[in-house]
């Protein structure tokens, strides 16, 4: 009997030990790679870092981010919707110090490729304007060719032209799990170049554009070096970011809450003052 608990014993503390290995392997591997996304520098190239002092973050009353530069100038407190919010109360929203709002123009389906407006755009642009709220807007790509992200371009343009638009026309374009996903095969080469396709022609038309991507998208799934000569929409919900590079507005959260929307929403932080954008030109608010 007693040699049969010592073997029970031992067999206790092999377990453990291996839960103990399993766990120091998932916390360092997760370690690493936090490290390897600030410091790694894609492709072998030579790429400015953002010099953002993150030490300046702070946390509001309501439980949002604040960032204040070294001017003491606050960065912009904004969201961005889609029909997913429902009927929103801008009114409320913009008393609540919301300062602007990136709305969803339309998207693609991953499936049949079909261009669709989002059921709640003409709406929310309307309102938002009405209040006084800056506005930007974004479209949701599924494009595999460069004419179809020049039409999603278009198709953006087209119905934003009785709009005064002060923050940038985003690009996004991001990976999601489906069974139908146009995009799952493209190449990094292949991603640019429709990337390209859709930046340019809203910048032809003299509008500010801007690409929006999670830190990995931006780090491995386009081309870090490229995509700087554009303004950039970093999503990652964490205490601070690791993208290593420069962004201009960060997504923080797809968790806010916000008066005037009875659901979650995503918010933003703006660095830079879009309300200033004379001649296609941005003016910076953060370090």
């Amino acid at each position: 009997m007693g040699k049969r608990k010592r073997r029970k014993k031992g067999r206790a503390r092999g377990c453990l030990l291996v839960f103990l290995t399993i766990i120091i392997c998932v916390v360092s591997l997760h370690y690493v790679q936090y490290k390897w996304t600030a410091l790694h520098v894609p492709y072998g190239e030579k790429i400015k870092e953002n010099d953002y002092d993150w030490s300046r973050l702070t946390i509001d009353e309501k439980g949002r981010k604040q960032y204040t530069n070294q001017e003491d100038e606050s960065a912009f407190v904004g969201i961005d919707v889609s029909k997913y919010q429902g009927d929103i109360d801008w009114g409320k929203v913009k008393n609540d110090g919301i300062e602007f709002a990136i709305i969803r123009g339309g998207y693609r389906g991953a499936g049949n490729g079909e261009i669709v407006l989002d059921e709640k755009f003409l709406e929310n642009i309307q309102q938002a304007a009405d209040v006084g709220i800056k506005i930007g807007v974004y479209f949701f790509s599924q494009a595999i060719t460069e004419a179809e992200a020049i039409e999603e371009a278009n198709f953006l343009l087209e119905h934003t032209k009785e709009y005064t638009i002060t923050y940038p026309f985003v690009f996004d374009m991001e990976e999601f799990v489906t069974e139908e996903n146009r995009i799952d095969t493209l190449t990094i080469a292949e991603r640019m170049a429709i990337t390209h396709a859709f930046c340019d022609t809203i910048q032809a038309s003299g509008k500010k554009v801007m690409i929006y991507g999670g830190n990995s998208w931006l780090l491995y799934r386009l081309q870090p070096s490229e995509i700087q000569q554009y303004d950039l929409w970093l999503a990652q919900y964490s205490g601070e970011p690791s993208y290593p590079y420069q962004f201009q507005i960060w997504q923080y959260s797809d968790a806010g809450m916000v008066d005037g929307i009875a659901t979650k929403v995503d918010m933003n932080l703006s660095f830079y003052d879009y309300s200033k954008n004379e001649d296609n030109e941005t003016e910076r608010t953060g370090d």
